[in-house]
Formats: structure tokens, sequence, C-alpha cells
């Protein structure tokens, strides 16, 4: 009878001591994106079927590095050329000056559309040569809207520009009727750090 007892016993101690380390919390961890993550045990019972319970939640987190892009430099008032009766606006880059010498507008190509004429002056004031082309000059209207060259320019005003040399010439957009209020210029070279944008006076 007592060896009944002490066997009966000693089992339900086991049960328990076993049933304790199932349910005991699982670790989990780790670093990537951000989400939440369920450990999940095993756990059995006398005269049941198994299930599984959650046991450890853990919130995981991933590091996301990035590189912001590089803006241009907004110049809301350039600089008046002296002489000029107020007309001409000089924005001076660390390698270049862009004299800005007239903005007029005309008839586009259709009732629908009108011309904006930028005539500029550029001068290299580097000890190397740079670049001049048709894809650096765009018109951003009021609303955001971007507008690339779409008339050509006289003849060698695009392409390399020696050192301390100087190129001039007009160039033509031509944009929505819509959009000839609020006009700037943005510039964007091949040099990121010298990429412009200033208003026009029309």
């Amino acid at each position: 009878m007592f060896r009944q007892r002490f066997f009966a016993m000693l089992v339900c101690t086991l049960f328990l001591i076993a049933l304790a380390a199932c349910g005991s919390p699982t670790s989990t961890s780790g670093s990537i994106s951000t989400s939440t993550v369920t450990a999940m045990s095993h756990n059995v019972t006398p005269g049941s079927t198994s299930v599984l319970t959650p046991t450890a939640t853990a919130t995981i987190q991933a590091v996301v590095s990035g590189k912001p892009g590089t803006g241009p430099m907004v110049i809301a008032s350039p600089t008046i050329v002296p002489g000029s009766n107020g007309h001409a606006q000089q924005i001076v880059l660390p390698d270049r000056v862009l004299i800005l010498e007239g903005v007029s507008q005309q008839p586009g190509t259709d009732t629908a559309s009108m011309a904006i004429s930028v005539t500029m002056f550029i001068k290299n004031t580097s000890n190397h040569i740079i670049t001049n082309q048709a894809s650096y000059f765009q018109l951003v209207g009021a609303e955001g809207d971007t507008f690339g060259l779409q008339s050509t320019a006289e003849a060698g005003f695009f392409g390399s520009i020696a050192a301390n040399n100087t190129r001039s010439g007009t160039i033509v957009f031509q944009i929505p009727i819509g959009a000839g209020s609020g006009l700037h210029l943005l510039y964007s070279p091949d040099v990121t750090t010298e990429k412009t944008i200033v208003p026009l006076a029309i």
C-alpha cells in the first residue's frame, strides 16, 4: 500500500516538473524589419490533443539607412548687375558666374502655348574646363511643373567652356499659357553642389 502511494506521488511530482518545463518562456532575439514575432511552445496535457500556445513576444526592429538627395540652392533675390537698369541678374557659383541678361515672352508655336526666352551669359571662373549642356536648364512653374528646353540656342552656346572664357546665348522654352506666372529657372549642372533655382523677372 505504502509502495503504491509513494509511486503515485513520484509520478505526480515528475509530471508537474515536466509541465512546468514545457511552459517556461523561450527567448527570441533578432534584428530585422520592424515586426512582432511570437514564440510558440508545444504543450501536451493528458487526454487531449497537442496545441501551440504563445510563450514570448519580441519586437524586432531594422536599421534603415539612406542618404537624402541634394536640393538646389534657392536664390530668392539675385544680385542686380550694375548699369543694367535692374534687368540683369547675377548668380555667382564656385566655378562659374551666370548672368541672366533678359527674360521675355512671345507667342508660342500654337494658341495654347507661349515662348519664354532667356538671354544669358556664362563665365568660367575656374582654372579647368566646365561644360554647358541644354539639359542643365529647366523652367519651374508656380505649381511645381517643370519644362525642359525645347528650342535650340545660338550655335556655340552649348559645349565645353575653357578656363576664364565666356559664352552667351538665348534659350527658349515652350510652356502652356496658364503656366506663365511665377516662373523660376532651375540650373542643374554636372556639379550637384551648384544646382540653383532663381526667380525670373518677365
